[in-house]
């Protein structure tokens, strides 16, 4: 089975590992049944909102007449490079506090956070492109999803 030829690779006997080192056996087992499941989801989620915002700065450049590397434009191409910036920004602080609040705390719970965010970027991605001071309330609930997100992570760490 692929857990002997890894145990053999990392030179680790995955028989005998405790149960605190279970994450060997989450993280190196291959098989039928899924773990974190829920928060996988999530993470695709979060990277199809990063390519729509990636797209959009694409095709903002293209009808605005903006040719690369320039990152100056009319407004509205600015609006579409903001958001793109900022949603790069923000995953950066949610990915990582997503998979350890699944890791140590519960895959639903970082799925719910990890939907949440989703939400919260569709949100303040729309708002920006239409005006850039209605921003605000998708960026406060992005930025408490990834914070609650690290906030369960260390609550279950110390648990």
């Amino acid at each position: 089975m692929i857990l002997v030829a890894l145990s053999k690779l990392v030179s680790v006997d995955a028989t005998s590992c405790s149960k605190r080192s279970g994450i060997f056996l989450n993280l190196f087992v291959i098989g039928p049944k899924m773990q974190m499941q829920w928060t996988s989801w999530a993470t695709i989620a979060a990277l199809a909102v990063y390519v729509w915002t990636a797209v959009n700065v694409s095709r903002a450049r293209s009808r605005y007449g903006v040719k690369a590397p320039a990152v100056d434009g009319p407004p509205e191409f600015l609006r579409a490079m903001r958001v793109q910036l900022n949603t790069v920004e923000q995953i950066i602080l949610f990915l990582p506090s997503l998979w350890l609040c699944a890791l140590w705390f519960s895959d639903h719970a970082a799925a719910i956070g990890g939907a949440v965010w989703v939400v919260g970027r569709i949100w303040y991605a729309l708002a920006y492109y239409r005006d850039a001071s209605r921003r605000a309330k998708g960026f406060v609930l992005t930025i408490t999803a990834s914070l609650s997100l690290l906030l369960l992570a260390v609550i279950g760490l110390l648990r």
